[in-house]
């Protein structure tokens, strides 16, 4: 099984926005579970992060405030 760390920051967008999204909210609450105090900003920064490109390009000019 692999450390959820890992595959938290390994996340990236291979298919659909929503298969993405799914898996990052798993994962997100198996970080919180270990760490309450995980910021909103650190999350909502790794979601764009494993956007793919096109997308991480225009979500980012959007400024988004959460997740």
């Amino acid at each position: 099984m692999m450390d959820v760390v890992v595959e938290f920051n390994s996340l990236r967008q291979e298919r659909t926005v929503i298969e993405y999204h799914m898996k990052f909210e798993e994962l997100k609450s198996l970080m919180l579970s270990r760490n309450p105090y995980m910021t909103e900003e650190y999350f909502k920064s790794s979601f764009v992060g494993g956007l793919n490109d096109e997308l991480r390009s225009a979500i980012k000019v959007l400024k988004p405030r959460t997740v």
